[in-house]
């Protein structure tokens, strides 16, 4: 049996309503043949399993497995386990791709020898009124380190779902369980950090589902406090791997700081003391050190923070603030 090229990676909970437009997608890729789909139904309530299943029953190459809900990171490593293809991919079951997506990023990483391609996306669907969120106007090749700041600059998207990984080049690597936010955040560092090379093509063949009701849209202080936890450990994944960038993991940090206290100013998260903290430590961060090591998006919304995290809030409500990185 000849193993396939990319195996894709589905975590689906109650998405009864998007999750056969996803499957279309992917039917549909230029390369469908060569792919391995695999559906991880997460606990599902809903006909999303029985949708699922109805596409496997067509295809041999796309399989669903049925879990107790464990949360997306689970269902994420769970698919991990049973993927047999020579790289990963992974795409969430309210999103849609763009017929050649993953042709694009297979050729971009097989001409270029790299062990991770990644991409941008839009949110919002395909749609005039979508929100682009380009990487690369031409394909770009980074090295490890060069990849790595690129992440915490802004220039590399954070998500797995925009990117193609080497399976022999994750080494194991899987997401941390405990987390419902920023888990791909850390996967994503963790990979370029395992990576000897990395490409980063052109265009935004990923249309991310905006749903208000997502783990990935709701803005909770368990959300918060998880986003901390996730900057705390970037911080101590840069400084034990390439202590060189640490100014650029701080900088990145404090920038994530800044929008979890306009998320609390802006009255969408109840009154709790860490966002105080977390205003002294915005009021105290050098701007010398923003300037030179972040990107300039992430130095004025630090100025605008400093000033006025209410108007930090306001602004950040503008899509060009909100996205990307």
């Amino acid at each position: 049996m000849t193993l396939p090229q990319i195996s894709v990676i589905i975590p689906a909970l109650n998405a009864e309503e998007r999750i056969a437009c996803t499957l279309e997608s992917l039917v549909n890729q230029t390369i469908f043949a060569s792919l391995e789909i695999i559906v991880i139904d997460d606990g599902s309530t809903d006909k999303t399993g029985e949708i699922a299943k109805s596409f496997a029953e067509k295809h041999d190459n796309i399989i669903v497995i049925s879990e107790e809900n464990s949360g997306v990171s689970a269902a994420r490593n769970k698919g991990l386990d049973l993927a047999k293809g020579e790289y990963i991919g992974f795409v969430d079951a309210d999103d849609v791709i763009d017929e050649n997506y993953y042709e694009n990023l297979l050729r971009a990483a097989k001409d270029n020898n790299s062990d991770i391609a990644t991409t941008g996306f839009t949110v919002g669907r395909k749609s005039a009124a979508a929100i682009e969120n380009i990487y690369a106007y031409s394909l770009k090749v980074f090295d490890r380190e060069e990849a790595v700041k690129a992440f915490l600059l802004g220039t590399i998207d954070v998500h797995v779902f925009t990117k193609l990984f080497k399976r022999s080049s994750l080494n194991g690597l899987t997401f941390d369980e405990k987390l419902t936010v920023g888990e791909d955040r850390i996967f994503s560092l963790m990979s370029l950090v395992s990576a000897n090379k990395v490409i980063v093509v052109p265009g935004c063949g990923y249309h991310y589902g905006y749903n208000p009701d997502s783990l990935m849209s709701t803005i909770d202080d368990k959300g918060s406090l998880e986003n901390i936890y996730v900057g705390a450990e970037t911080l101590r994944v840069v400084k034990e791997q390439l202590p060189d960038l640490l100014p650029y993991a701080e900088c990145a940090d404090i920038f994530m700081k800044c929008r979890l206290v306009g998320n609390s100013v802006s009255g969408d998260l109840k009154y709790n003391k860490i966002y105080d903290d977390l205003k002294s430590e915005i009021r105290s961060f050098s701007l010398k050190k923003a300037k030179r090591h972040s990107s300039s998006k992430h130095y004025y919304s630090l100025v605008i923070a400093k000033i006025s995290p209410r108007l930090y809030s306001l602004l950040r409500k503008n899509t060009f603030l909100r996205y990307k990185a």
